[in-house]
């Protein structure tokens, strides 16, 4: 089946610690240096990060954040095989539920994904619930073929947290992976309503639409948005056209 959403998302979260002003010890150093890195991170200037939490783990070597933000940071710069070393350095250290969702995201996008399945088990054992990190264990499963499996977790979450659009996006998705398209347009249509302008979705169910030869209903969708994406707008608009979805590729 030919999909314009190809991938489900994979959630990555910082190990945030209350900002602390910059002290005289050691330790109140790493940690303001820590603090200052994750604002870095969040700004997507990843290689000023890296350079503020060398300073850190050089004056608390054994601080276990700064080794796990380290390696958010690393694997966001696109070394990934890095940032595992770093995040298993913060798991010796201090074991917790946020270190080890970073660690099986990163893992997941290594493709190593039993490994990966291991250490999302353990983030939501030490944690159940974490939902995020439920979300990666789900897409893990997608990624190793187990759509029931995946599709189980996700509804298992959605039980617990119903209005989370991350969750019903991706069940939705994997919904339309079995073949389940009304349950499909269902989870969609929904994450819809409360974020009209969310590109994931939108492409998503117009593709659902198509498969179903709905074109009348993939028009809506392409008129819903296309005042805020007009390239997408106009490539949809001509898929639709010749009744297809647009390729990955081509957005």
């Amino acid at each position: 089946m030919n999909r314009a959403v190809r991938s489900l998302a994979s959630i990555f979260f910082l190990v945030l610690i209350p900002s602390l002003i910059n002290g005289q010890t050691d330790d109140k150093g790493a940690e303001w240096l820590n603090t200052e890195a994750v604002e870095l991170i969040k700004a997507k200037q990843y290689s000023q990060a890296i350079g503020l939490l060398e300073r850190s783990i050089k004056l608390k070597p054994s601080f276990a954040t700064a080794h796990v933000n380290m390696g958010v940071a690393l694997h966001l710069a696109g070394d990934s095989h890095a940032a595992v070393t770093y995040m298993k350095t913060g798991i010796e250290l201090d074991d917790s539920a946020l270190a080890r969702n970073q660690l099986g995201v990163a893992l997941t996008s290594l493709k190593q994904y039993d490994a990966a399945l291991g250490h999302l088990k353990k983030a939501v054992e030490l944690k159940p619930d974490y939902t995020l990190a439920w979300v990666n264990l789900a897409s893990v499963y997608f990624y190793k073929g187990n759509l029931k499996k995946a599709a189980e977790t996700l509804e298992a979450i959605k039980s617990r947290d119903p209005s989370n659009h991350v969750v019903r996006t991706n069940l939705g998705q994997i919904y339309a992976y079995q073949y389940r398209f009304g349950e499909a347009i269902e989870e969609l249509s929904a994450v819809k309503r409360e974020r009209p302008g969310d590109e994931t979705v939108n492409v998503a169910l117009c593709e659902l639409y198509l498969l179903r030869n709905d074109r009348d209903s993939a028009l809506e969708i392409y008129r819903s948005f296309k005042s805020t994406n007009t390239s997408l707008a106009e490539k949809l608009f001509e898929s639709i056209s010749r009744g297809r979805v647009v390729s990955a590729k081509d957005r």
